[in-house]
């Protein structure tokens, strides 16, 4: 008995910390591999979203778009499909999920806006080249859907535009 309490005594001796004792950080991670992370957070975030075989996550630093001031979510992949085969993907797959569908798309860029109820995402494509092709998705999540008698919603910031904003015009 009195050897385990000897035995105690000196293993907890050693765990206690002096005033003068530092952390010292073993590993930098560079900025650029946090910023893949946010990306790859992102992509498991809207696992819902489907993305076609063989189209690459784009590395967020070599994006023309970088904030949303958090209210939207962008991801950008690139990959070898054409304009129209990825129009023709994400309408079959995304009306088959219940989402309603509005093609903007021109002879340039395959342009979907997609809403459901609480979300909202806009896919572009675009040709880079002869092969290759850039697919984004900006995606808002949780709109005021609750339309009230007498207001509207701003759709693009999710805030509520009143009948007294317009200061005596009429909206229409």
């Amino acid at each position: 008995m009195i050897l385990v309490l000897t035995l105690l005594t000196l293993s907890s001796c050693g765990k206690h910390k002096s005033k003068n004792s530092s952390i010292i950080a073993l590993d930098v991670i560079p900025k650029s591999e946090l910023i893949i992370t946010d990306a790859l957070v992102n992509q498991a975030k809207y696992s819902y979203m489907p993305v076609p075989i063989g189209f690459d996550l784009i590395d967020q630093a070599e994006n023309d778009v970088y904030l949303f001031e958090n209210k939207t979510d962008f991801l950008a992949y690139h990959g070898e499909s054409g304009i129209v085969d990825l129009l023709i993907f994400y309408k079959k797959n995304l009306e088959r999920d219940g989402w309603k569908i509005s093609d903007l798309s021109n002879e340039y860029e395959g342009l979907l806006i997609c809403d459901k109820p609480k979300k909202q995402v806009v896919i572009s494509i675009r040709s880079l080249d002869d092969k290759k092709t850039k697919l984004c998705l900006f995606i808002k999540n949780n709109f005021e859907q609750a339309l009230k008698i007498g207001s509207s919603v701003d759709m693009i910031n999710s805030k509520p535009v009143n009948d007294s904003d317009f200061n005596g015009f009429k909206k229409g």
